[in-house]
């Protein structure tokens, strides 16, 4: 009896055990998770949100060149120091405001064949005044009536005196000036006149024959005052 009985038992432990080892084998691993699904990231996000890659380790120190360029750049003009030297505000100008001249000074008139002196150590004269008919030789140049007056200048001070800046002009009897003329004989006084030295310059100007009585003539040299001569011209 025992030994009919015992084999059934031992039958259905021996199903029990083998049901047991196929679930365990069918059934999933409690221990692995699902990988979770990736997450999209939009290609604009990625590329502005995402740091630059650099190659460098955090434990690498700086480059020597990077580190020379950052200590040598120049500051911005924010950073730059203010000046310290005050400017002053421009002055404005008047229209109303003027610059008085300073008075020519003048030589009291002399005949036309006296000598007369600067007081600077130069002496004027007017050696000789010609009737000429003056021909038009540049632009502006009337052709008619002139007088040819040849100034002799002699220079009795120390020192050289320049004859290039010698004006010489000729008002008529109406006091209109006379019109200077460039075609010959016209040859005007220049450069040095030493000292002790003398030099003698022609200057034409056109006059009409009835306006000679009396005329003007006025010489002047550099800084000096000016000379006057005055009279009847032929």
């Amino acid at each position: 009896m025992r030994s009919t009985t015992s084999c059934p038992r031992l039958g259905s432990a021996a199903a029990l055990t083998l049901l047991l080892a196929l679930g365990a084998a069918c059934s999933p691993d409690p221990v692995a998770e699902p990988s979770p699904t990736p997450a999209v990231t939009s290609p604009a996000i990625s590329a502005t949100s995402a740091p630059p890659a650099t190659s460098s380790s955090p434990s690498s120190p700086s480059s020597p060149s990077t580190a020379a360029r950052s200590a040598t750049a120049a500051p911005t003009v924010s950073q730059r120091p203010p000046a310290t030297t005050p400017v002053p505000p421009p002055t404005p100008g008047d229209v109303e405001s003027s610059v008085e001249a300073k008075p020519e000074e003048s030589k009291k008139p002399v005949k036309l064949d006296k000598p007369s002196k600067t007081g600077t150590g130069l002496t004027a004269k007017l050696t000789t005044i010609k009737a000429i008919d003056a021909k038009a030789q540049l632009p502006g140049e009337i052709a008619g009536p002139a007088l040819a007056l040849t100034v002799e200048v002699t220079n009795t001070g120390a020192k050289a005196a320049d004859l290039s800046a010698v004006v010489v002009t000729v008002l008529d009897s109406d006091e209109a000036p006379g019109g200077e003329m460039t075609s010959d004989p016209a040859k005007p006084l220049r450069g040095k006149l030493g000292a002790g030295k003398t030099a003698r310059g022609v200057y034409v100007f056109t006059v009409d024959k009835d306006k000679r009585n009396p005329v003007t003539v006025t010489v002047s040299i550099s800084d000096a005052p000016v000379l006057v001569f005055n009279g009847k011209a032929s």
